[in-house]
């Protein structure tokens, strides 16, 4: 992780600070979320975010086990587990939302896309293992979970081993379909 201030060049405490608490949750969940996004698609209830991909790699050159990750998704009503479908395959010839891993990713799991795997660690040994490794992390919503613009859903990423990761995503104003989290 790269500190970098673009808003000016001067770094106030404040901001130095903030950007101290990233690093730590980066390095110290071994894993750092790159980009999330979002696909809004027009449903019954209006235009939702129906799927979310998060784009991850580890810091460090270490066994991440895929089948022992657990993602957290608090809704305004309930808390609901997702577990490891067990699918994973090469985001190649496909684009990420266009991919058939999605029929993968029930409202009930998670399934994965590798983006930069040299091994194949992740579509054959659903294991994250080198530092260069990439992936997206597929799910699929709920109906109960969708996300309008400006509302917010919660998720926590749950390791077997370092910190968990608490992500906080709030659905961005868009006209596209496709839209970027942070």
């Amino acid at each position: 992780t790269s500190i970098v201030n673009q808003e000016n060049d001067e770094i106030t405490e404040e901001n130095f600070e903030e950007m101290l608490s990233t690093i730590y949750k980066d390095v110290s969940t071994y894993v750092q979320i790159e980009h999330i996004y979002g696909k809004y698609c027009q449903t019954e209830h209006g235009r939702m975010i129906t799927q979310i991909a998060l784009q991850i790699k580890p810091f460090f050159s270490t066994e991440i086990s895929l089948e022992k990750l657990i993602i957290e998704i608090v809704d305004q009503r309930d808390v609901h587990m997702r577990y490891y479908s067990g699918s994973a395959s090469s985001i190649f010839p496909y684009s990420l939302f266009d991919h058939p891993e999605w029929i993968n990713a029930t409202s009930t799991d998670f399934s994965m896309i590798s983006i930069f795997d040299l091994d194949s660690s992740i579509t054959q040994y659903n294991l994250i293992n080198e530092y260069s490794d990439r992936a997206y992390i597929l799910l699929r919503l709920n109906d109960d979970q969708w996300i309008n613009p400006s509302e917010h859903i919660e998720m926590n990423l749950l390791f077997d081993f370092g910190v968990n990761r608490y992500l906080n995503l709030q659905a961005p104003f868009s006209t596209k379909d496709v839209v970027q989290f942070y």
